[in-house]
């Protein structure tokens, strides 16, 4: 609909009599008579204050001038079926423009219906565009734009835009300040909105494709956004929208030039994107409960364009958001953004294919993604509430990779005073992963919170949510959770509560069953917590940490950071095949100095670590690098039925440092240890402590426990109940066994020995390497003393040696020192 002005009336040129008359609404109101039709440079100030009640909408005028004020105007009970143009909003096209300010620019749409329009223009809309700009001279101007708009109910199917929202675009040009979008309620049903395709690359021409925002609703905010909020709220249906960036243009044969790159798809049914910088935003999606959501979106990044003999192909665009994406392309500084309540399910994102089978586009959100592209101070993001299921993340090609497979949360640049929530909520056999078998890493089946950069002062929540039967496939980790760090710094992870079942990594090599808390390069000052949760049933494919749960610090040195699994319930998880904790596993790979790991209390029942020399049948604490005043604390907790099989060590807890110790503790106390075992070739039945290299002023402790039925039960195995095992020089050291109970444990295996615990000092064995052809003498265990006190040791047995406890010293041991006190066998 196309409105005119004469005379302060508003008339609608498609609601006229039969002889094509135009006939004025008695309830238009327009306030003056001065408001300005397009081509004007009046100075003086337009205010409208309209309600249009009428069917078969066309096109709205342009308004236009140097100062201009449309309040309130409100469309209701429109219909708009089947229009088309080159231009933006086929069925609807309102802008509220001035050449130096636009200011307090309102617009209602209120149970209108738009179906199968067509838009081709630059700002979008397949059926609607609506846009608040300040221009001067055909193109955008410095200037501050103000702006409410509402969209209210309605129906809005099988609209098609280009670039920028399938149904409706709304657009907010310039410096926009106090800004708002409301999309309250409707339904929005099978809207596409489409790259355009890149041009073929011919002679250095640019065959990159066009960008696709938001296939059913895109808000857009193409400069600096002051205070401005975008809200959902009611029971909206989203259903079967598409984002699908263009592809990129081909490389003509010779030409010396690469394919052209694919166009990113972002929010599959909504995108909101700032493209420049952001302060004090807001974005809020409040579905009603089970009334409303988002099922079967979907945001599809653009192919590379294919490349020639002597030229590269164009690479696969990034997808973000299979239903919803909120992007900041500028520097955040305290924005929020929440989405809480409805149902969601069967969303995908999938990054575009590189052009040649590489560069695939990267893969954020298989339902919704939130992505800091630049800078981000003091932001928070909350997921709360709502039930999502079988959603998908997926990357296309071998080198992407894809995060959340129904939320990502993720940081491209610095990060600083950040918060992400995650708060309840239902999560079931959502996926992320990559489809080439071989591909690069993915995080987390359900939800991924990452950090790409460097993130300072951040906190990641994760409360009471339900996360059932969800995977991050070819070498995924996190088959339900995934938090990623890359540097960080004073940073706190927070999971607590919640029922994890049934989640898994089924392919390649992985950490995290469930849960994944990793650190890639550096750790300062960092606390992890992970209390009280349910882990049934969650599994990890190959050489995994952490069947249930992994907290891994990567490349570089921890430092002064702390890690605290407390309480829970841990049953039926399992690492097998290599893996460290079948249930729980804490890894410090490039080292920690000043660092603490605490496992405190807890159930633990029936884990494993299958074949292989796996450590830790639930729980596995590894020191990979070299371990510097560092400590590690298992305190209380019911181990039972959980098994190290394969030459395993620890059939329930497993302490382990790879290379140096220096002036470390590792102590169990206070624990339940009962039917635990490993199996050929294993040590500790129930509990391993292993020391790899030299060991400098470290004290190791077995006090107040209980150990009864536990089985070292394979050839050659050692310690029915438990294994210390210094495999070189000890100094300074220490190990004590106090207030301990050992019943019925046995070493019954072939040449199996101590039936209870098993100490070693100094090597076993030595295998030349070509390396080292000459084997050296066995290393020295001068500098340990054992203290046995207190402790009761009853019907226990061993094949072979020491139907007890054996001590065994095959190096040079002349500072060896053993004190015997209140012992009873």
């Amino acid at each position: 609909m196309r409105f005119w002005l004469a005379g302060g009336q508003l008339y609608p040129d498609e609601c006229s009599d039969q002889a094509g008359v135009l006939l004025p609404w008695s309830n238009v109101l327009v306030a003056g008579s001065n408001f300005l039709q397009t081509g004007t440079t009046a100075e003086t100030t337009a205010t409208a204050a309209a309600e249009v009640d009428c069917g078969g909408l066309g096109r709205f005028l342009v308004l236009t001038g140097r100062r201009v004020q449309v309040q309130n105007l409100v469309v209701r009970n429109a219909l708009s079926t089947s229009n088309a143009t080159g231009g933006s909003g086929a069925g609807l096209l309102w802008q509220c423009q001035g050449n130096q300010t636009a200011e307090a620019c309102g617009m209602q749409l209120s149970n209108c219906s738009f179906y199968n329009n067509t838009a081709q223009g630059s700002l979008g809309g397949g059926a609607v565009a609506l846009g608040v700009a300040v221009v001067a001279d055909g193109s955008e101007a410095a200037g501050t734009t103000t702006g409410r708009i509402v969209l209210e109910g309605g129906e809005f199917a099988d609209n098609r835009g280009a670039g920028r929202g399938g149904a409706v675009s709304v657009v907010f040009a310039g410096a926009a300040q106090d800004c708002s979008v409301m999309v309250a309620g409707g339904a929005y049903l099978r809207n596409v909105a489409w790259g355009m395709p890149g041009a073929a690359v011919v002679g250095g021409a640019d065959g990159n494709a066009g960008d696709a925002l938001g296939g059913a609703v895109s808000v857009f905010f193409s400069g600096t956004a002051t205070r401005c909020n975008v809200t959902g709220v009611g029971a909206g249906v989203f259903t079967s929208n598409t984002a699908a960036g263009g592809a990129g243009g081909p490389a003509a044969e010779l030409s010396g030039s690469a394919g052209g790159n694919g166009g990113l798809a972002a929010g599959g049914a909504v995108s909101v994107y700032f493209n420049s910088t952001a302060a004090d935003c807001a974005v809020a999606f409040a579905g009603a409960l089970e009334a409303s959501g988002f099922s079967n979106n979907r945001a599809v990044g653009g192919d590379g364009g294919a490349g020639c003999e002597q030229c590269q192909a164009g690479n696969g665009a990034a997808a973000f958001g299979g239903a919803v994406s909120v992007h900041f392309g500028g520097a955040a500084d305290r924005c929020h953004t929440s989405l809480s309540d409805g149902t969601h399910s069967n969303n995908s994102a999938f990054g575009g294919r590189g052009g040649g089978c590489f560069f695939c586009g990267y893969t954020y959100g298989g339902m919704a993604s939130v992505f800091f592209q630049r800078s981000s101070t003091n932001c928070t993001t909350t997921i709360s509430r709502g039930t999502f299921t079988a959603n998908t993340a997926i990357c296309l090609e071998t080198l992407g990779m894809a995060y959340g497979g129904a939320v990502s949360v993720y940081f491209s640049s610095l990060v600083t005073g950040c918060s992400s929530r995650i708060q309840e909520g239902m999560y079931s056999a959502n996926t992320v992963g990559n489809r080439n078998p071989l591909g690069s890493g993915c995080y987390g089946g359900a939800v991924s919170v990452a950090s790409a950069v460097s993130a300072t002062g951040c906190t990641t929540s994760i409360w009471n949510g339900t996360y059932i039967g969800s995977s991050a496939l070819s070498n995924g980790h996190g088959g339900a959770v995934s938090v990623l760090f890359s540097a960080a710094s004073d940073c706190t992870t927070e999971i607590s509560g919640g029922s994890y079942r049934n989640n898994s990594l089924p392919g390649g090599e992985g950490n995290g069953g469930a849960v994944l808390v990793f650190f890639n390069t550096q750790a300062v000052n960092c606390r992890t917590s992970i209390t009280d949760g349910t882990f049934v049933s969650n599994s990890a494919l190959s050489a995994a940490y952490g069947g249930a749960i992994s907290v891994y610090f990567n490349f570089g040195m921890a430092a002064n950071c702390s890690t605290v699994i407390s309480g829970g319930t841990f049953i039926s998880n399992i690492a097998p095949s290599g893996g460290n904790g079948g249930a729980v596993s804490v890894c410090f790979w490039g080292g920690a100095v000043g660092c603490t790991t605490l496992v405190d209390g807890g159930l633990y029942s029936d884990n494993s670590v299958a074949s292989n020399s796996g450590n830790g049948g639930a729980v596995a604490v590894s020191y990979i690098g070299a371990a510097i005043n560092s400590s590690t604390t298992v305190r209380g907790g019911s181990y039972s039925g959980n098994t190290a099989t394969g030459g395993g060590s620890g059939g329930a807890v497993s302490v382990s440092f790879t290379t140096m110790a220096t002036g470390c503790t590792a102590s169990i106390t206070g624990g339940s240890f009962t039917g635990n075992t490993v199996s050929e070739a294993g040590f500790g039945a129930a509990v391993s402590l292993r020391f790899s290299e030299r060991v400098v002023d470290t004290s190791t402790a077995i006090s107040a426990c209980t150990f009864s039925n536990n089985s070292a039960s394979g050839a050659r195995s050692y310690g029915g109940a438990a294994s210390v095992f210094y495999a070189a020089q000890a100094t300074n050291s220490s190990l004590a066994l106090d207030s301990t109970r050992f019943t019925h444990n046995t070493a019954d295996g072939a040449r199996s020995s101590a039936g209870a615990v098993f100490v070693n000092l100094g090597c076993s064995q030595y295998t030349p390497s070509p390396f080292s052809p000459v084997p050296p003498l066995c290393p020295t265990s001068d500098g340990v003393s054992i203290a046995l006190s207190n402790c009761t040791f009853l019907s226990n047995s061993a094949d072979s040696l020491g139907g007890a406890v054996t001590i065994l010293a095959l190096g040079n041991s002349s500072d060896f020192a053993r004190s015997l006190a209140g012992l009873r066998l």
